[in-house]
C-alpha cells in the first residue's frame, strides 16, 4: 500500500476522520484500562513449534467460484455454521463444520436485494444481515431470498448483532457534527438508532474500523480503530473497559491527532508520512487476545504480523512476519479465534503444501491437504497451554 501526494489528497477526505468531538470523554461503565506492552518485532523462525501444539485442515467446498484474496475475507462461526464474507468476490458463503458448502449469496446489481459492494454480514435468527454499498442493510432468509432492504442516513463501516439488536458503526461525520457525534449506534429492529456512544475519532488509510464479538462473552464486542492505541470492549450500554497498546513510539504522531483543520492534517501527512503500526483486526476469547498488525513506513505497508496475548498471566508472543516472506507467504493473517483456543487461517492448500518442506511442524496437516485438492481450506492451529 503506497500513497503519492495526489493520492493522499483524494484519499484523506473520505478515509480520514479529523477529531470532530473526540475531546468529549468516552462513556465508561466498568473496569478501566489494561496496558499491553510486551511485544517484539523480531520474526520467530520456529513460529509453529513455539506457539502451536496441533493442527488440522478443513477443506472448503466453494463450488465454481474461487475465494478472493485473504484481505477481503471475514470468517464467523455461527451456531455450527461458518459464515464467510468475501468482499472481493461480493459473496457470502455458508459452510458446515466439515467444510461442505451449504449456500452462497451473490447478488451484484442494482435491482431489489442487489448490491454493488458487500462490506459485512451477520447471521442471526435464521437471517443473513448484509451491510452493503456503505449505507444499506439487506436482510435475506436462510435460502438467500430477499426479506427487506433498509436505507441508512449514514456512511457505515460495520455492523454487529448484540443480544438481538443491530449495532452500526458510522464511518465518518455526516451532516451536523452535533447530531452525529458518536460512532457506535445501537438500533431497534428497524435499524433506527435508540442510543449511541463512543465519540468520533481518527481514521487514516484503508484500514476500516470494526466490531468483533468476544468469544464466550455474549452481548460483548470489541471496537477497533486501526491506528488508535486503544481497543474498547463494549456492550449495548457503552464501553466496559479498554486495552491500551504500547506501540513503541510507532503510532500516529500527536501533532496529527491534535490538528483540527483538514489542511493542517494534510500538510503534516505529506511533509512527514509517519512510520507506524496499524492494528487491522482483533479477536478475544476467555484466555487470549489476538491482534493483526501491519507496519506502515512512508505510506507503504511493509510488514505484517500477529500479536498473541495470554490474558491469564499477561505474557505475549508476537511473530512478526515479512510481508513478502517466502515461508509465511501462504499463511496470511488470522481470521478467527475460537473458544477452544484455536487460531484459524484461510489458506490456499496448494501453497500450504509447497511450504511444508520448510515447516516440519506442519507435517501433521498433510492428510488434510489431500482432501483439499489444491483449493481453499481452513487451517486450525491449537495454542499451546
Amino acid at each position: 500500500m503506497h500513497f503519492s501526494k495526489l493520492e493522499l489528497r483524494r484519499l484523506l477526505p473520505v478515509a480520514m476522520l479529523a477529531l470532530a468531538v473526540s475531546c468529549r470523554p468516552a462513556k465508561m461503565t466498568g473496569e478501566g484500562t489494561v496496558l499491553i506492552d510486551s511485544f517484539s518485532t523480531k520474526t520467530n523462525a520456529s513460529f509453529f513449534q513455539d506457539v502451536y501444539s496441533g493442527f488440522r485442515v478443513v477443506p472448503l467446498q466453494t463450488g465454481d467460484i474461487a475465494l478472493g484474496a485473504s484481505g477481503g475475507l471475514r470468517l464467523k462461526d455461527e451456531g455450527g455454521k461458518y459464515i464467510l464474507t468475501d468482499a472481493e468476490a461480493n459473496a457470502i458463503y455458508t459452510f458446515d463444520h466439515s467444510g461442505k458448502l451449504l449456500g452462497r449469496i451473490m447478488k451484484v446489481g442494482r435491482g431489489p436485494g442487489e448490491y454493488m459492494q458487500l462490506a459485512a454480514c451477520e447471521y442471526h435468527d435464521g437471517k443473513y444481515i448484509a451491510l452493503v454499498d456503505g449505507g444499506r442493510v439487506i436482510e435475506y432468509d436462510g435460502q438467500g431470498e430477499l426479506i427487506r432492504e433498509i436505507a441508512q442516513e449514514h456512511d457505515l463501516m460495520d455492523l454487529a448483532i448484540v443480544e438481538g439488536q443491530p449495532v452500526l458503526l458510522v464511518s465518518r461525520v455526516d451532516g451536523d457534527p452535533a447530531e452525529v457525534s458518536d460512532k457506535i449506534l445501537v438500533c431497534d429492529a428497524d435499524y433506527r438508532p435508540v442510543s449511541s456512544f463512543c465519540p468520533q475519532g481518527f481514521q487514516i488509510f484503508n484500514y476500516a474500523s470494526s466490531l468483533v464479538p468476544v468469544v464466550g462473552e455474549p452481548g460483548t464486542f470489541l471496537y477497533l480503530e486501526p491506528v488508535s492505541t486503544q481497543l474498547h470492549k463494549c456492550n449495548k450500554d457503552g464501553i466496559i473497559s479498554s486495552y491500551v497498546l504500547d506501540l513503541k513510539g510507532k503510532s500516529v504522531p500527536e501533532a496529527i491527532l491534535r490538528a483540527d483543520d483538514f489542511e493542517e492534517i494534510l500538510a503534516l501527512m505529506m511533509n512527514n508520512t509517519p512510520d507506524m503500526y496499524c492494528c487491522s483486526r482483533v479477536f478475544e476469547n476467555g484466555s487470549h487476545l489476538l491482534l493483526n498488525l501491519e507496519y506502515v513506513s512512508n505510506g507503504v505497508e511493509s510488514l505484517r504480523g500477529q500479536w498473541l496475548v495470554d490474558k491469564r498471566d499477561g505474557s505475549s508472543r508476537i511473530e512478526y512476519l515479512d510481508y513478502n516472506g517466502e515461508f509465511f507467504g501462504f499463511l496470511g493473517l488470522p481470521q478467527l479465534l475460537t473458544a477452544q483456543d484455536e487460531v484459524v487461517y484461510i489458506v490456499d492448500s496448494e501453497l500450504l503444501d509447497a511450504a511444508l518442506a520448510d515447516a516440519p511442524a506442519l507435517a501433521a496437516v498433510k492428510d488434510g491437504l489431500v482432501a483439499a485438492a489444491g483449493g481453499p481450506a481452513l487451517l486450525f492451529c491449537k495454542i499451546k497451554d
